[in-house]
């Protein structure tokens, strides 16, 4: 989709990442599944569902960022840095690149370039993520899945950086006016 033309003309394309472990810890709370249900799910390529196989808790972004093949592709537990740099080569296409931990102000990346106002009613400090007291054990899912999930981490680190440097030097979004919302 990058490289063609018309998709680039037609399409903004936009993407949201957060702390992988912390996603995974969410993403768990989600599906009611355990800590070692996840770790069943690592220990083999497993891809019943998306959302309970092994792309779900060994490197869903640089997976995702890949492609299918990879997606599916690449054996539990085989996922490199090599890849995670290639992934974010990939991310570094993407028009805006959003970042949970700090949605607030990755918002205002859609704001600028899609010329979105800011409702009156909109306070950007509601749209940072809330702690969810299902995934209160974050350590035993740090534990579980860190070591596992390093070229997501360092693929997290550099979307943050590259998330902070596109969203540098923009201004706060202007407020919506009655004219904006007819």
């Amino acid at each position: 989709y990058f490289s063609s033309v018309e998709c680039r003309a037609r399409f903004f394309f936009v993407t949201s990442l957060r702390e992988p472990l912390t996603r995974i810890a969410s993403h768990l709370a989600k599906v009611g599944a355990s800590v070692e249900e996840g770790l069943a799910w690592a220990s083999r390529t497993h891809v019943e569902t998306i959302g309970r196989g092994t792309a779900a808790v060994d490197n869903f972004y640089t997976r995702s960022l890949l492609g299918r093949e990879a997606f599916h592709g690449i054996e539990a537990g085989n996922v490199t840095l090599e890849e995670s740099d290639r992934a974010f080569d990939v991310l570094k296409q993407f028009d805006a690149v959003l970042i949970l931990e700090r949605l607030s102000v990755s918002f205002r990346q859609l704001a600028y370039k899609l010329g979105w106002c800011l409702p009156a009613t909109l306070n950007l400090c509601d749209l940072r993520p809330r702690h969810c007291p299902a995934y209160a054990n974050l350590d035993e899912v740090r534990g579980a899945f860190g070591a596992l999930n390093a070229p997501d981490a360092a693929l997290y680190v550099k979307a943050d950086r590259l998330a902070a440097d596109l969203e540098r030097d923009l201004p706060l979004p202007r407020r919506c006016t009655a004219r904006d919302e007819l």
